[in-house]
């Protein structure tokens, strides 16, 4: 499996609080089978604040621990990015980590605002040649129906589900939701959006991974946790 949205660099949000937080996640996710993870710690101008170079170097540290911890685990760095107004000049000006691909970004669904603040953020992120990956739109008010999601994936938006909420974690409300929007075609990735040990482990990845397959075949299963996700992994050739 191949997780695009994890919490797994230490001190630099609200992930892992140390290193040995850190491999010990790690280290659940490769006993869990998965293979890859982007590593995605928050990106919010004066809530979490960290340069592209700072990011990088956290990184090249990780890689180093987990090769000294024999942990087969093959990681990249992007981030899990807020809505903010200077976004699309940041993202010209190279300060935002994408994707691995460097035609992706994982921004984040908003708790709070305006449908119109989502709409004109997704336009203005694809106007730069970055196509948006909304995280978690399911505990999104914004995306309590279909409409907006509908919308977005209309104009090149794509989605991406936490694996929690697939299995209940937030209760029926979001899991109904989740569902729908699967049902809709909407979804393109599954993560686990782990933040720690006991915090979205890496098991509630594999669980939601079984109960999709229970509700919509191997095939679907195949395409959310690997097949899609492995894309997203794949770094374009330096010219």
């Amino acid at each position: 499996m191949v997780d695009i949205h994890c919490h797994l660099l230490p001190g630099i949000d609200d992930g892992p609080v140390d290193w040995a937080e850190a491999l010990a996640l790690a280290r659940m996710f490769a006993e869990a089978g998965v293979e890859k993870i982007v590593v995605t710690p928050h990106f919010i101008p004066g809530v979490y604040s960290w340069t592209r170079e700072e990011g990088e170097a956290l990184h090249r540290k990780l890689v180093d621990r987990l090769r000294r911890e024999g942990l087969v685990l093959e990681t990249f760095l992007s981030a899990e990015v807020g809505i903010f107004p200077e976004l699309p000049q940041w993202i010209e000006e190279d300060k935002v980590p994408l994707m691995p691909t460097g035609r992706h970004l994982l921004l984040e669904a908003p708790m709070y605002g305006s449908e119109s603040v989502v709409r004109d953020m997704a336009y203005a992120v694809l106007s730069v040649g970055v196509t948006p990956i909304f995280a978690h739109p399911e505990r999104s008010p914004l995306f309590m129906e279909v409409g907006l999601a509908r919308d977005l994936v209309a104009s090149e938006g794509v989605f991406q589900l936490d694996a929690g909420g697939l299995i209940g974690r937030w209760g029926g409300e979001i899991k109904r939701i989740s569902m729908n929007l699967i049902d809709a075609g909407l979804v393109r990735y599954v993560a686990s959006d782990s933040h720690g040990p006991g915090r979205r482990e890496p098991s509630e990845f594999v669980m939601a991974a079984e109960e999709v397959e229970k509700l919509w075949g191997p095939e679907i299963r195949k395409a959310l946790f690997h097949e899609n996700p492995l894309e997203l992994t794949k770094v374009p050739p330096k010219l």
